[in-house]
């Protein structure tokens, strides 16, 4: 079985908008930032194949006091049926940072195929601003119905 590992290092990142110092692809250093005009900022990760999603990493921008507060993430296989994705506690809404320089951590309840992931900031501090990672991992077939079948037996 693989490690758990970045799924953001083939994958293609795109953003509902961004700042021109605030590019999506600046997700991992410095920091993704909407355009004011943006009311339902959105990041979009689409991945080189089907993965299982299984944590997320955030933390604010790097150069200004802006962070995610809360956020959702939803998964999809064909970007057209989106599912939640679900944090330890069960709950849809992750909580998110209380600086900009913290990373918080959410493993989540459940893991998910996916071969595309929407970050959807709900709340945030002065500004929707965020740097992140979601990890995951490729699981041969054999083992994800030995998984499958052992949540559904107890």
């Amino acid at each position: 079985m693989e490690v758990e590992s970045s799924l953001l290092n083939d994958a293609t990142i795109d953003a509902s908008s961004s700042t021109l110092e605030g590019g999506p692809s600046r997700i991992r250093i410095g920091g993704w930032v909407p355009r004011v005009d943006d009311l339902h900022p959105v990041l979009l990760v689409e991945l080189p194949e089907v993965k299982w999603l299984t944590s997320i990493y955030i933390q604010g921008r790097e150069d200004e006091e802006n962070w995610v507060t809360s956020l959702r993430v939803i998964g999809s296989q064909d970007n057209k049926t989106w599912l939640p994705v679900f944090g330890p506690d069960g709950h849809e809404i992750l909580e998110g940072n209380d600086d900009q320089d913290s990373v918080v951590s959410h493993y989540f309840k459940t893991p998910m195929e996916v071969k595309y992931v929407k970050v959807i900031p709900e709340t945030w501090h002065r500004w929707p601003s965020l740097r992140m990672d979601i990890k995951g991992c490729h699981l041969p077939e054999g083992i994800i119905q030995i998984y499958v079948s052992f949540l559904y037996t107890y």
